[in-house]
């Protein structure tokens, strides 16, 4: 093993990071582009945790990259699988050849054991040449993936001592003996049961202009604005207080063709209405006690760009009328200005409260709402993306320490069973600003007792349970969906064309939820 990998598991410990560059180190020795970790699963099937390419970056929708038919063979022959030119036999074709990506032109596929046998495999592949072990890197290549495997041994041992300092504790406990699979025939989840598939899932979420996510949803917003690029609607967002409604509408901005010009901002909820107007349309010297010079608003300004209207629910009747104009024909006038000014801008808008209901109670014009709402996103409540709480936590653990591996605190099994079983009525804002509180603190490790979270009560991500029971609406639409997406399925004969057809969505967004719910076909 490389005296650098050693000396890093020593110090940190099995981390996720230690993994990745480890993958890393052993793309380099193959000289292979891509290079995936794939874990079996104890039900049947298999996940992608850890996707990477040779600039060293994750790679999203990992699992449609694999060639399944090589992870076949590896089970049946249990011993290294080379596929030396993958174009001339159809099979080894990966899901993301069907929507037109360059077919892989070689593989390998080295085994990866434990105790119990075969625990998955490191799976690397190029789409330019034929892979090739020299001579000189076999023993190299072998101790890397040996060192995989040491990693991955680490990291359930260290999730064991964590269940036993639960159990210490006092906290709920997850059950090792609990499939990660779901099975078709269980109408319920346990707290337990979530609690394993989301502590035991290392897959590398998607990033996204700032953004990132493994929620199959927000997955499928991302790709959404992708198709916006060339499009000029106005943009709504909708979204609790701190579900990132900013931070979409940036990467509405930066998708566009507008992205090269201005991105400017106005919170219409933080400023008293004759503010809000003056900034947003400007004013011409002496419209009003203080106008002592001419002042461009941020519609002029942001000419050429997006300007962004954050609480637009609560700009004032007068101000929407003057909006909706701006809207109709690109025109401004300015407090106090007699003529008015052509504007070329793109609006994009959020609220926290549906405008629609805004709009039957009369506090919303409706002219205004549809001319909103050329495209409509809503962000779900992080109490809906449990997936999303430890990537996040890692992010802004990294982000509040600078990179900086060493002021990183490292968040123990109970803290995480603990941000898991938390509502976040603050959402990913209320997330953001723990990480920060314990960077800031300097801890080296952090168990549940050293997290600040609110004792109000919020809906748990773990807790689960059927129609009629006492589980919260969006545990029930989930429950809703699996069995859907299962019924489609069967219908289909295992078909996933046919199913994604059937429930009216893309066989991209198929697999996301396929790999959210645990279903193995």
């Amino acid at each position: 093993m490389p005296l650098t990998i050693l000396r890093r598991l020593i110090e940190k410990g099995p981390s996720r990071a230690l993994l990745c560059e480890t993958l890393d180190l052993l793309g380099s020795v193959l000289d292979c582009e891509r290079i995936f970790l794939v874990r079996l699963r104890s039900g049947g099937g298999f996940h992608v945790p850890v996707a990477r390419n040779r600039d060293k970056e994750n790679i999203g929708n990992a699992a449609e990259r694999v060639s399944h038919f090589a992870i076949q063979r590896l089970l049946a022959e249990d011993d290294v699988v080379h596929v030396a030119d993958a174009r001339a036999d159809r099979r080894y074709r990966p899901e993301e050849a069907l929507q037109g990506k360059k077919v892989p032109f070689s593989m390998i596929v080295f085994p990866l054991r434990g105790e119990n046998g075969l625990l998955g495999a490191i799976y690397t592949d190029t789409r330019l040449r034929s892979l090739y072990i020299e001579p000189a890197r076999t023993e190299p290549a072998q101790l890397l993936v040996s060192a995989v495997e040491l990693i991955l041994k680490l990291r359930e041992q260290e999730a064991l001592l964590a269940q036993c300092r639960k159990a210490r504790l006092g906290l709920p406990q997850v059950d090792s003996g609990v499939a990660e699979g779901v099975s078709e025939d269980v109408a319920s989840f346990s707290a337990s049961e979530r609690a394993r598939d989301l502590l035991n899932d290392d897959r590398s979420p998607e990033v996204f202009h700032g953004l990132l996510s493994l929620n199959p949803d927000l997955l499928d917003l991302f790709d959404t604005v992708r198709t916006l690029e060339h499009a000029e609607l106005p943009v709504l967002i909708l979204g609790e207080t701190g579900t990132g409604k900013s931070a979409l509408a940036r990467a509405v901005h930066a998708c566009s063709a507008r992205r090269d010009g201005p991105f400017l901002t106005l919170s219409c909820g933080t400023l008293p209405d004759e503010l809000v107007e003056s900034e947003l349309l400007g004013h011409r010297k002496g419209a009003f006690t203080g106008a002592e010079a001419d002042h461009d608003g941020l519609l002029v300004q942001a000419d050429g760009g997006t300007l962004f209207l954050d609480d637009v629910e609560d700009m004032s009747s007068g101000l929407q009328t003057k909006l909706l104009r701006v809207l109709a024909d690109g025109e401004v006038r300015p407090l106090g200005a007699k003529k008015t000014r052509h504007v070329d801008v793109r609006i994009v808008v959020a609220s926290r409260e549906s405008l629609e209901d805004l709009v039957r109670r009369g506090r919303f014009r409706k002219d205004l709402y549809f001319r909103l709402r050329g495209a409509e996103f809503e962000i779900p409540p992080l109490s809906q993306r449990p997936e999303d709480v430890l990537p996040l936590t890692a992010h802004f653990l990294s982000r509040y320490s600078s990179g900086d591996d060493a002021s990183q605190p490292r968040i123990m099994e109970d803290a995480k069973l603990r941000l898991l079983s938390y509502g976040w009525p603050g959402n990913v804002r209320e997330l953001e600003g723990e990480m920060r509180r314990l960077v800031a603190l300097g801890g080296e490790c952090v168990h549940a007792e050293d997290l600040q979270l609110l004792s109000l009560p919020a809906a748990s991500l773990l807790s689960f349970s059927v129609p009629g029971g006492s589980g919260n609406l969006a545990d029930v639409v989930h429950l809703a969906e699996r069995e859907a997406i299962l019924e489609a399925l069967r219908g289909a004969s295992g078909n996933k064309s046919k199913a994604a057809k059937h429930l009216g969505i893309t066989r991209k967004a198929l697999y996301r939820r396929l790999a959210k719910y645990g279903i193995n076909t």
